[in-house]
């Protein structure tokens, strides 16, 4: 089976070829096309491939299925990292004490338009919002920044920066530890 560096597929969706393959399809004369999987270094799938989302100056997002415990978390993926949408921030200075996860464009209500939300914090840690945690206001001190695509230079590692600011977010908790799992780089075949 060939393996395609997740970067190098993005340039079939430019050319619009991407596919949405959640599933084996039988097309044409009955052949089964099995589901696209991004898998790790060793070979161990991490996700079903969904398509990808925005391009960036530094390749191609793979957005990802992940299936953790009977729940599907929906996670992006490049050649080097596993990272999702939602920002993990702090009350503390430091990424350091309670976690909560707070939506990009500020969502007031997010635990209603997504169920659970994700996160990814500080030592690949992957984090979900509390079951029954309301949303609310918290005086936000620190954010994790997952660079790239979306904050930080291209190639940088994800860092502790301070963030002053108000923000509505809902408490998290940490579910597992993702690079415990899996050993970039990532590859779709």
């Amino acid at each position: 089976m060939r393996r395609f560096p997740v970067i190098a597929m993005a340039v079939v969706v430019v050319a619009g070829l991407g596919a949405q393959c959640l599933r084996s399809q039988t097309v044409g004369s009955g052949y089964a096309i099995p589901p696209v999987e991004v898998v790790d270094d060793t070979g161990k799938v991490v996700g079903q491939f969904l398509g990808f989302g925005r391009a960036t100056t530094v390749g191609g997002v793979a957005e990802i299925l992940l299936r953790v415990g009977g729940l599907a978390v929906p996670m992006q993926v490049m050649r080097d990292r596993l990272f999702t949408e939602m920002f993990l921030v702090f009350t503390t200075t430091d990424c350091t004490g309670t976690a909560y996860i707070a939506d990009p464009d500020a969502t007031p209500d997010l635990t209603s338009m997504l169920g659970i939300a994700y996160a990814m914090g500080p030592g690949d840690q992957l984090y979900r919002s509390k079951a029954g945690a309301v949303p609310a206001s918290q005086p936000i001190q620190s954010t994790w920044v997952q660079p790239p695509p979306f904050f930080g230079p291209p190639g940088g590692p994800p860092s502790c920066e301070a963030s002053v600011m108000s923000q509505t977010v809902v408490e998290a908790e940490s579910l597992l530890n993702l690079g415990a799992l899996f050993d970039p780089p990532y590859t779709v075949q």
